[in-house]
């Protein structure tokens, strides 16, 4: 698999992961909780293999998602309290939103994305 084909696939894994952990918002059950974290191991394990052949520009997007997405777990197990969990889970959400937009900006100004890498942060974005 070349490095263009790892990036892809990275970034693929990134998306899944992301997209997964949106049904925790969806749902309210236990079944949409264990499909975000689900999702957010699928999304920590695309970080890992696509930060390995970036430039340092694009480590610093990564380490941005990175701590967004710990802050999603955290506001995910915060969200189980009751009465004020939900204030400070959506506080926490909020600002792991913020992170993960400004990573994946800082992401795509990778330059040994390529253009294909750079298309699938775009997608990252509108996802």
């Amino acid at each position: 698999m070349t490095m263009n084909q790892k990036s892809i696939t990275s970034v693929t894994l990134i998306l899944v992961g992301n997209m997964l952990t949106t049904y925790n918002n969806i749902g309210s059950g236990w079944t949409a909780t264990i499909t975000a974290i689900i999702g957010f191991v699928i999304f920590f394990m695309g970080l890992g293999q696509l930060k390995s052949f970036l430039d340092e520009q694009g480590q610093k997007g990564i380490r941005l998602l990175t701590i967004s997405a710990i802050l999603g777990i955290v506001a995910l197990v915060i969200h189980f309290i009751p009465l004020i969990g939900g204030v400070f889970a959506g506080i926490l959400y909020m600002a792991a939103f913020v992170l993960q937009l400004v990573g994946l900006l800082q992401l795509k100004k990778s330059e040994k994305l390529g253009s294909q890498g750079v298309n699938g942060v775009n997608n990252l974005l509108i996802s």
